[in-house]
């Protein structure tokens, strides 16, 4: 018997199938490095000579940036898209003001340390611009996550 060669193609794909997107193993590995660093922040009250308003701000900054690297790294629905938004455009503003304006421009040193090109701007820019891509893609880029189904959000 022939087959109708101008009948519509079949398939078996279901249509409720959960259907997850896998996050890349580097951004898991990433926050959990971070976790490890938050773990340590405490001690830097103990370790360095002065703490400034600007520090305290930084580490107010820091857990929601953990937040964000959590939701991303497990395709997790955190809080409100607009508030990742929102932060996706003033981190990066802060890292750069943080991290070089405020000691080099303003005199304002991170911890009350010395600020000077050595190894500490490279280890800053290996913690700030994957927190800067990931504040970025979960804000802009993660729309399987901000536009989850019912069934999507109960599995």
């Amino acid at each position: 018997m022939k087959e109708n060669i101008y009948s519509s193609p079949e398939s078996d794909v279901q249509i409720n199938e959960k259907i997850r997107p896998k996050r890349k193993l580097v951004w898991k590995i990433f926050f959990w490095f971070n976790i490890a660093v938050a773990m340590l922040l405490p001690l830097a009250f103990f370790m360095f000579e002065a703490i400034e308003i600007i520090d305290i701000v930084d580490l107010i900054i820091y857990p929601f940036t953990l937040v964000a690297l959590f939701g991303y790294a497990y395709t997790k629905k955190i809080f409100t898209k607009k508030l990742w938004e929102i932060l996706a455009i003033i981190y990066p503003l802060w890292f750069i003001f943080y991290e070089f304006t405020a000691p080099f421009a303003l005199g304002m040193p991170s911890y009350g340390e010395a600020q000077q090109l050595d190894m500490w701007i490279l280890l800053s820019f290996v913690f700030g611009i994957p927190t800067i891509l990931c504040l970025y893609f979960y804000s802009f880029k993660s729309s399987e996550v901000w536009h989850k189904t019912n069934d999507q959000q109960k599995a």
